[in-house]
């Protein structure tokens, strides 16, 4: 554990550092102006024309190729004319960000500068595929979710720099900060967000672009951690894997052709280079991590050692108790509270993109039975194989949980009607085509034949206006689960709108 000297300071210290650059004043006078509905555009372009090299650089991007104006605009009014105040809005907020982090050493801002516009600029052709929101104030919003490593880095130094490193992932960077600070960068940002008094919505975004949780801006929110998520998967070294990990990163939430992932990959990339030149920063590739080791003196070596053996221990036990908080003790696959977390997601993520969301409950049939006459040691054994043959039976994306007892569920993202019919039926075949081995439990049948019951059914747009919570939907499928059991058992029936069940 970290000792008194070089432990890290508490968040109210970072926030309240003396040291921190602040919001410059035309970025704060635009906010405030921007909070009345009636302000005037002639306004907004005073305030930004008291600042010429920034009003310059505005100009340059709005008749760049990133918004491919038919006209020349010449003006910061006529650019709020053309493009709208959340356009202007963004720009301001973009530039600002790139003078705050002048300061910051060069690799340092190279990795922060490829993150924070891959980001940004997959959250903005996101939105412009989902639609639902202005896709410039999910750019703003974007282009400022990593903040508090900024802030982080202006206050720590090389302290934080060898976090970010023993991390190893961005994705891990939030629990390797908590195990080291007791908070993380999404807190610190979303902080100084508040000090700085942005806008609620870009806040939020801040807070949750890790984990994408909705709130009063869910969409804005899903958005902006969606690019992020994207984002994380453009860092993919092999180029011929970055459509694929893109591909599956979004296909839960916005079902697109392999070819359309091709082209927003490829816009992604195109917006990530002019948006280089634009903001005059480097984002190239940032030398490997034994590269940069050799570049520092040995005593900053061995301290960087150190914290990453810290670190890594702190990630494997984090790693191993959520992994235990989150699995079934019995059957290794998830419990009751995965299935619920994950159940909720899912939902709010098909809801708030109009996706699709299967979800499958599986009963052992006659399982008390099975108890009665064989003993509790074969019903676990059968409870351990009927999980494995569950989870072995559904897609790489699915999610097989233990949901009580003998029944399971089986989670299935963007699944079609079709595709649950299809799925739930391979996993009634899974158990009842090949009889269980009971040769490890003494006493009992070497072994025994077992059939599941299956209630099956699909968040869709039909169903839609029927299923409008999670708790509906798993409703639905246990209607369908008990149709299945009235129906002679070891076989599907499916949930359709209107209350009525049907075979598979």
């Amino acid at each position: 554990m970290s000792t008194p000297d070089d432990a890290f300071p508490t968040l109210q210290e970072i926030v309240a550092c003396p040291a921190l650059p602040s919001l410059p004043t035309v970025a704060m006078q635009v906010l405030e102006l921007t909070r009345n509905e009636d302000v005037r555009i002639d306004e907004i372009a005073d305030v930004v024309q008291n600042d010429p090299a920034l009003a310059a650089k505005i100009l340059k991007t709005v008749n760049s190729s990133f918004y491919a104006l038919s006209t020349p605009c010449p003006t910061i009014a006529r650019a709020l004319t053309f493009l709208g105040l959340n356009t202007v809005k963004s720009l301001v907020l973009g530039f600002s960000l790139a003078k705050i982090s002048e300061g910051t050493d060069d690799v340092m801002r190279r990795e922060y500068w490829r993150r924070c516009l891959y980001a940004a600029a997959s959250s903005r052709r996101l939105c412009q595929i989902a639609g639902g929101c202005d896709a410039e104030e999910v750019f703003s919003a974007a282009i400022m979710q990593d903040l508090g490593m900024l802030a982080l880095h202006t206050k720590c130094g090389e302290q934080y720099a060898t976090l970010i490193r023993t991390a190893d992932h961005h994705r891990r960077l939030p629990a390797a900060e908590r195990a080291a600070m007791g908070f993380d960068h999404t807190e610190v940002g979303a902080s100084l967000g508040s000090r700085w008094r942005l806008p609620g919505q870009l806040i939020e975004a801040i807070r949750h672009h890790h984990d994408g949780s909705a709130g009063v801006y869910d969409q804005i929110v899903q958005l902006v951690w969606l690019g992020s998520e994207v984002a994380t998967a453009l860092d993919e070294p092999n180029a011929g894997r970055r459509c694929e990990e893109v591909r599956a990163v979004v296909n839960p939430t916005l079902t697109l052709t392999a070819d359309a992932v091709k082209t927003l990959v490829e816009g992604i990339d195109d917006d990530v280079k002019e948006l280089s030149k634009l903001f005059e920063v480097d984002t190239s590739v940032a030398p490997d991590v034994n590269t940069l080791m050799a570049e520092r003196e040995e005593a900053a070596v061995r301290h960087q050692l150190a914290q990453q053996r810290e670190t890594e221990s702190l990630r494997r036990t984090a790693d191993e108790l959520a992994r235990q908080a989150t699995t079934d003790a019995l059957t290794s696959v998830g419990n009751r509270k995965r299935f619920d977390d994950e159940l909720t997601t899912r939902f709010d993520q098909a809801s708030a993109f109009k996706g699709t969301l299967g979800l499958v409950l599986i009963d052992a049939d006659r399982f008390k039975l099975l108890n009665d006459t064989h003993g509790h040691q074969a019903g676990d054994a059968v409870l351990v194989e009927l999980a494995a043959r569950l989870a072995d039976a559904v897609r790489g994306v699915d999610l097989v949980c233990r949901y009580g007892g003998e029944e399971f569920a089986a989670i299935l993202p963007g699944a079609s009607i079709k595709d649950v019919a299809t799925i739930a039926e391979r996993l009634r075949r899974s158990i009842a085509d090949r009889a269980f081995d009971l040769s490890g439990v003494p006493g009992v049948p070497a072994e025994l034949n077992v059939t599941v019951s299956l209630g099956a059914v699909v968040y869709d747009t039909d169903s839609a206006r029927v299923l409008t919570t999670a708790g509906l939907l798993v409703q639905a499928a246990d209607k369908a689960l008990y149709a299945a059991k009235d129906g002679g058992r070891n076989c599907v029936r499916v949930f359709r709108p209107g209350g009525r069940t049907a075979a598979a």
